[in-house]
């Protein structure tokens, strides 16, 4: 070995060598200005940081493993909380409400059907009909309904019929109001032949104000 050449410890620390670097000046540590000398060239032993870089490798890949985990409970979550009906009901639900006429008085002896239905499948339908304040009320069993099914309430009267609807919550009991368009109480018609003769007398009197004779 030529006295241009420094010598290489075991511990790794790099010598230069101003034969192999192709530069005939180092600096005071021994290391070469313009090339280092790689290990292949010097034979020796493999880095000691490649074990730390495996460890590094293998940690990034349990964080990424460990995010596709959290992300994919996360998606599943979400799924089950979008779905239409998630939760049934572990109690009795109460549905209740007046039906009235276009002059929202009540309608008595109306006849109501009160249907849970998820979709197009119906889970249980009721059939009750209105007392003398046009109040029905109706109690599903635990199981017949699910939050966010739909409630509707069907009603008919004689010939005429009337429905509405609304999404279940979670509380025991749920209000849902049906009116008809048309006139139907006797106290509506009654009110109605009054107003009609009122409006009348009230026509003729007028016209016999302007005309005196």
């Amino acid at each position: 070995m030529t006295p241009s050449t420094r010598m290489i410890d075991q511990e790794g620390i790099l010598a230069s060598c101003a034969t192999v670097c192709g530069s005939g000046r180092t600096d005071s540590q021994g290391l070469v200005g313009e090339r280092r000398i790689s290990r292949s060239v010097l034979n020796l032993p493999p880095s000691s940081r490649r074990p730390a870089r495996n460890g590094v490798m293998i940690v990034g890949i349990a964080a990424v493993a460990t995010m596709l985990l959290v992300c994919s409970v996360d998606f599943g979550r979400s799924s089950s909380s979008d779905s239409p009906a998630v939760v049934a009901g572990d109690f009795a639900k109460i549905v209740f409400g007046h039906v009235n006429d276009s002059l929202q008085a009540p309608v008595l002896g109306a006849g109501v059907t009160v249907t849970t239905k998820y979709d197009s499948t119906v889970r249980k339908s009721l059939i009750t009909t209105t007392d003398n304040f046009g109040f029905y009320t109706v109690t599903f069993a635990a199981f017949d309904w699910y939050v966010n099914d739909i409630i509707q309430v069907d009603v008919a009267y004689d010939s005429l019929s009337a429905v509405n609807s609304t999404v279940a919550n979670s509380g025991p009991a749920q209000a849902v109001d049906v009116q008809f368009v048309e006139i139907i109480s006797e106290f509506s018609s009654a009110l109605m032949v009054t107003l009609s003769t009122i409006v009348l007398i009230v026509a003729v009197v007028r016209n016999l104000r302007r005309d005196p004779s």
